[in-house]
């Protein structure tokens, strides 16, 4: 233990502030002049097209000035929403109704799937004096307040969001209408702010005058909390509900998107940062962080955070009573036409570099040695990590170890709890795996900055694993994708940087055939 810990704090603050950039594909999706306005997905959910544009997100005027219009925002938050110049290039489609109760029991029922708050047995909601604290036995299905099938789900954190969209993505057939199976997404907050303005420049998407949103919203209003709670800052009308409302109670905005604003806080797919205001194309958020972006504000929200520039975040474990989601598709893209064989140019006479020669089935001692880059490569390619649906039991006994070593250098993570080990950790790239992975290929030396981060992974996982039974370990299947990735990927950098330590530690040469124990 001693060794473990020894060792962590050498590499871990030795990696502090070589934070590695990572490259965001962007797929082509199909171009929005072919595809359907609208459409019902096979699950029952009416999603509508949002063609490319170019709007203005953010604050419309100085936040000084937003303060004295519109009550209840705090000036430090409503800074971050800095006006910005965005281009949208790729459709999508957005749901134009929150995701609801009766949505989420149906993939409860089909995967048994635990909450946050369930596992946590408890949730995020207002007590009695009107203040936001941990409620024991709150969850989607009790959430402290009457729901129906119709109601918008709640009490879900941004990983039960994501897990819905993963079982989305495992179960749905093809949609014929638009030419192929469709991938199932949270939007991006980019996404969620042009859906949610519908084209205008205003503070709402009716106007700048709270008092007009009687009709399209429910929030903070002079009815008061679900408990008969008074809200001290409040829209100038009662809207009937004292927590959540039936989704599309009140009318769509211009676009034909319902409960944009109020009614519950809407997990984007974003990790939350604060930005200059320069144009972008195509914003995706942070690369690293803790902190998820929500928006749109609650059936709680009062007039300055039910806006739609105010940007919300929280960890992505939070799981309140106000709190939801709606799903977005990236439609599918078509398949490309089949290149020319060229004719001039034989595939036999194509030269290749020679690869590693099969050894004589006389003498398998022969067999080109591995090294464990290439043992990780053949079996846990990253990117190659089981998705929901694809049991981690049914993967080969060494990817089986990885999955295990990245949960293990996860909860070792934790309890180190340290923010500087955390920025450490969300450092490490999908770049670093491959780049040590090459190296040890080629035999060449590893770069000093990969290898402290590898040496940082393994001894994560040691201490992860010399404190947490296997059986408290998260299960793995219901991880989200992102976290499974996350999970994968350390758990490769783990299993290098062990065998490296080992090797160190007994004053060996490396083996690079050794089976993984």
């Amino acid at each position: 233990m001693k060794r473990v810990v020894a060792y962590f704090a050498a590499a871990a603050f030795a990696v502090l502030g070589a934070f590695a950039g990572m490259a965001r594909a962007q797929s082509d999706a199909a171009p929005a002049s072919k595809l359907p306005e609208s459409f019902l997905s096979a699950n029952g959910q009416e999603f509508k097209l949002v063609s490319p544009g170019v709007f203005m997100m953010g604050n419309g005027e100085p936040v000084a000035e937003l303060i004295k219009k519109f009550p209840g925002g705090q000036q430090s938050s409503m800074e971050t929403s800095v006006s910005r110049r965005v281009t949208l290039t790729q459709p999508f489609y957005l749901a134009t109704r929150l995701t609801t109760v009766g949505d989420f029991r149906r993939f409860v029922e089909a995967t048994g799937y635990k909450t946050t708050a369930e596992q946590k047995h408890a949730a995020r909601a207002l007590d009695s004096t009107g203040a936001w604290a941990d409620m024991p036995g709150l969850n989607w299905q009790e959430p402290g307040f009457e729901q129906g099938s119709k109601s918008p789900v709640v009490c879900v954190s941004y990983y039960d969001a994501l897990a819905y969209v993963n079982w989305l993505n495992a179960t749905a057939p093809s949609e014929p209408t638009l030419g192929g199976k469709p991938r199932y997404v949270l939007p991006t907050e980019a996404q969620w702010e042009y859906a949610a303005r519908a084209g205008a420049a205003t503070e709402y998407f009716w106007g700048d005058d709270p008092a007009a949103g009687a009709k399209y919203l429910n929030a903070a209003d002079a009815g008061g909390g679900p408990a008969g709670q008074k809200w001290t800052s409040a829209f100038p009308f009662s809207d009937g509900y004292g927590a959540t409302s039936p989704v599309g109670s009140f009318e769509p905005n211009g676009w034909g998107f319902y409960d944009m604003l109020g009614n519950v806080w809407e997990w984007c797919e974003d990790r939350f940062e604060t930005y200059g205001g320069q144009p972008v194309v195509d914003p995706r958020g942070a690369l690293f962080g803790e902190y998820r972006v929500l928006r749109g504000g609650g059936w709680d929200a009062a007039p300055a955070l039910a806006r739609c520039a105010y940007r919300g975040a929280n960890l992505p474990d939070a799981c309140n009573t106000n709190y939801g989601f709606r799903v977005a598709i990236i439609p599918p893209t078509p398949a490309p036409a089949p290149a020319a064989t060229p004719v001039e140019e034989p595939a036999a006479n194509v030269e290749e570099e020679p690869g590693p020669q099969a050894p004589a089935a006389e003498t398998p001692a022969q067999e080109p040695e591995e090294t464990v880059a290439d043992q990780v490569v053949s079996d846990a390619e990253l990117g190659g990590a089981p998705r929901s649906g694809a049991g981690i039991a049914e993967e080969s006994p060494l990817k089986q170890k990885i999955a295990k070593l990245g949960l293990f250098a996860l909860e070792g993570r934790k309890i180190i709890g340290d923010d500087v080990v955390t920025r450490a950790v969300e450092s490490i790239t999908v770049a670093d795996y491959r780049e040590a992975s090459a190296a040890l290929k080629a035999g060449k030396p590893l770069d000093e900055t990969v290898l402290k981060k590898i040496k940082m992974a393994a001894l994560l996982a040691e201490l992860g694993e010399a404190n947490v039974p296997e059986s408290g370990l998260p299960n793995y299947d219901l991880l989200p994708a992102v976290a499974q990735d996350r999970a994968v990927l350390l758990g490769s950098l783990a299993f290098i940087g062990q065998e490296l330590l080992d090797d160190k530690e007994d004053g060996g040469e490396e083996e690079p055939n050794e089976t993984p124990k």
